[in-house]
């Protein structure tokens, strides 16, 4: 019995984060810093108290998980920022629980509060409380509540995904839930949700096991050999670095200019703030090097690495998905939506606690 209040307590958490994250970073809602912060700490320890219940690795495997947990929490209190640090909870809870169960809790949580701030966004669109609808080369696209309509549609694009991963195998399931992701693109126009959908697809219909195994064990390297090589091009004042520049809407420029302001840390710096800086970063990688250290991209590394060894294609297929996603949204470092990362969990122990 009180195995079971603690696991359901453990989900219950994690969809209160979910929640709190996907509906209160709109207009309609605030919460209280304080008891932003008291919530997360809460659920923190409600985490952690799980862990160290359930946790039962080899010497070797709990020391190196261990001293993970403690290079995360450093580089959170650093720069003040727990993302990692609770991406860090959401792997280990998938160790203990299996990947399903927390994948599927991660789905049904994104969904739900999704469908709800959409309600709400309706609701006050209708009656014309707001209207924030911003007009790009003759386009509109609809915010949501959020500071840019690429918000609601990483949100959207990760549940996508979540569902895609539990269901891999019905691949009508699967068709049937692209309509509501290109329904929600007539309003957002995100190229990026837009892109992602159309290569989880191709994966899906395709089944190219060599390319995927290829991009799984090399993609992590081809992108940022990629990333630094169009940085400097575009530092020289290159023609292909310009126009890659202006392909990833300035994503080399400021890349560029976060690293001639900050240059590269080893594992987080606390004075960093891009905003005072002008400085917008949404590459997942530069933020990497910047703010939380050098030593998570060869995390990266090890993760990707372990993955291409296994013998499970969707695992594959999301991984590599989450690399190319990570090229232009900082909110990859998110486990608790963009969940691919912890596919890996199962692995970390090679016996596994599910056999799933």
């Amino acid at each position: 019995m009180k195995k079971n209040f603690s696991i359901n307590l453990v989900y219950a958490f994690i969809s209160v984060l979910i929640f709190k994250e996907i509906v209160f970073s709109t207009s309609f809602f605030e919460i209280n810093p304080v008891i932003n912060k008291l919530i997360d700490f809460i659920a923190y320890g409600v985490f952690i108290l799980h862990i160290f219940k359930r946790l039962k690795l080899p010497r070797n495997e709990m020391i190196l998980l261990i001293l993970l947990g403690l290079i995360t929490f450093v580089s959170s209190i650093l720069i003040f920022n727990f993302t990692l640090f609770t991406s860090y909870l959401i792997y280990v809870l998938s160790i203990i629980e299996g990947k399903n169960k927390i994948i599927k809790t991660i789905f049904y949580s994104s969904l739900i509060s999704i469908i709800f701030v959409i309600i709400i966004y309706a609701y006050n669109y209708n009656i014309g409380t707001i209207a924030k609808v911003h007009e790009h080369n003759g386009r509109s696209r609809h915010f949501f509540g959020y500071t840019s309509p690429n918000i609601i549609s990483y949100y959207a694009i990760w549940t996508f995904l979540s569902y895609y991963y539990l269901n891999f195998y019905n691949k009508k399931n699967i068709f049937f839930a692209t309509i509501p992701i290109i329904v929600l693109y007539k309003f957002t126009q995100s190229n990026t949700m837009l892109f992602i959908l159309c290569v989880s697809l191709i994966f899906l219909i395709f089944k190219w096991e060599k390319m995927i195994n290829y991009l799984c064990k090399n993609g992590l390297l081809i992108i940022l050999i990629f990333l630094f090589t169009s940085i400097i091009l575009y530092y020289k004042d290159n023609n292909i670095g310009i126009q890659i520049n202006n392909f990833f809407n300035q994503r080399i420029y400021y890349s560029l200019k976060a690293i001639k302001t900050f240059g590269i840390s080893i594992i987080g710096l606390n004075n960093i703030n891009y905003t005072q800086s002008n400085i917008i970063v949404d590459v997942t990688y530069i933020n990497l090097l910047c703010k939380f250290g050098l030593l998570y991209i060869l995390i990266l590394f090890f993760i990707c690495n372990r993955i291409s060894k296994k013998n499970i294609y969707i695992d594959k297929i999301l991984i590599i998905i989450w690399m190319i996603f990570a090229l232009s949204e900082t909110a990859a470092l998110n486990f608790l939506i963009c969940f691919a990362p912890i596919l890996d969990a199962k692995n970390f122990y090679k016996g596994g606690y599910k056999n799933e």
